[in-house]
């Protein structure tokens, strides 16, 4: 038993030699390590002391060597600057001047001929002869009012269902007016006395001429009148449908999607309309109803309902046209349209208004007033008109 223990108690001696020899030798290495640390620090830093004097001293040579030049540039530059400042200056003072004695000049220019007018005006031949000129031209307005027609006066605006924005009227417009006294002796129905005459209408170049007066006088009193409204994108097309004759602008065999009508007693008011939804008839001429129709209906199903319309009232959509077609045959289009078009459903019209080619007889170059002459006296005749 004690021989055992002497082994092991030998074996931790030599244990513990090894490890205060590799103690030892640990820390040689850690001092030799520190020790060059130390010396590679110090000698960067003598390297960076070396290198920063070094730089030093190329940068004071390099400033001694181009400052010299630079300075002179930007003292050239500085002076460059203020001349042209100065310059502006001075061209600013000489405009300022320049334009306070225009407008000086302008002002006495003024007063000047002010003065020479004002003379002028107070001269007594001056005054003879002003008074002369109205004199003449009184007596030839007196002379020219036998041989010309009185002009068409305004309608009073109680009579307009719907008032005509005057924003919305152009030089292309047309007005149906009330007639004059001496007219309304050729007839006594209020249609006629209405459609008596024109104001003014409108040429192919869209020049706008007067016409003679009482030119639709002639018209029978039995003729059925039918109004035919086609708007087109922002712009309104009115044609007229008579009995014997049909008078619509260029285009209406084009094909029409949406309608708007009114249909009683066999007077017929239809609008044409190209976008759905719209709700308004926009104005700039005068469409007078027939007394027999006093309502109609907008077959939109939003709109399904009828807006009662007073006998002979002025009913405003727009007017846009300056060349009119005549049609030679009226009675087609009108055996096309049905018996009843309030129980008739929209998407049920065909191609009622594709007029072909064929049915165009004549293109008129000319207003609606003489289309209408034409009519008319091929139709007393004893004629069809086409």
């Amino acid at each position: 038993m004690p021989q055992g223990s002497t082994v092991i108690d030998s074996l931790d001696t030599q244990e513990d030699g090894v490890s205060k020899k590799r103690l030892e030798d640990f820390d040689v290495t850690r001092r030799s390590i520190n020790a060059a640390l130390v010396r590679l620090e110090e000698e960067g830093r003598q390297d960076s002391a070396k290198n920063e004097h070094s730089l030093t001293i190329k940068l004071r040579e390099i400033d001694y060597e181009y400052w010299p030049k630079i300075l002179p540039l930007l003292e050239e530059l500085e002076a460059k600057r203020d001349e042209l400042r100065e310059a502006h200056h001075k061209k600013q003072l000489d405009l300022e001047a320049k334009q306070a004695t225009a407008k000086e000049k302008l002002l006495l220019a003024k007063a000047d001929n002010k003065k020479k007018r004002k003379k002028c005006l107070l001269s007594p031949s001056r005054r003879a002869k002003r008074r002369q000129e109205l004199e003449e031209f009184e007596q030839r307005k007196v002379a020219g009012a036998h041989t010309t027609h009185n002009p068409i006066g305004s309608i009073d605006p109680s009579h307009q269902r719907h008032p005509v924005n005057s924003t919305n009227i152009d030089n292309k417009r047309m007005r149906l007016d009330q007639p004059t006294t001496s007219e309304t002796s050729h007839s006594n129905t209020g249609l006629e006395q209405q459609l008596l005459r024109f104001e003014r209408t409108i040429s192919p170049a869209g020049d706008m001429i007067s016409e003679q007066p009482n030119t639709l006088s002639s018209l029978p009193r039995a003729s059925t009148i039918y109004f035919l409204v086609k708007p087109q994108p922002g712009v309104t097309m009115a044609e007229m449908m008579m009995e014997d004759f049909l008078i619509v602008p260029e285009g209406l065999h084009t094909k029409i999607d949406n309608l708007w009508w009114c249909y009683k007693k066999g007077i017929c008011i239809i609008f044409l309309e190209q976008e759905r939804g719209r709700k308004k008839f926009h104005g700039c001429a005068r469409v007078t109803l027939v007394p027999e129709v006093t309502s109609f209906l907008l077959p939109f199903p939003s709109w399904s309902r009828k807006a009662n319309l007073e006998n002979s009232k002025p009913f405003a959509v727009k007017w846009e046209s300056t060349q009119w077609a005549l049609f030679r045959d009226v009675g087609q289009v009108q055996r096309k349209l049905p018996d009843n078009l309030y129980d008739t459903d929209l998407k049920s019209f065909p191609s009622y208004y594709q007029l072909p080619d064929s049915e165009i007889g004549e293109e008129l170059v000319m207003g609606i007033e003489e289309a209408a002459a034409r009519a008319i006296n091929k139709a007393s005749a004893g004629r069809r008109a086409w």
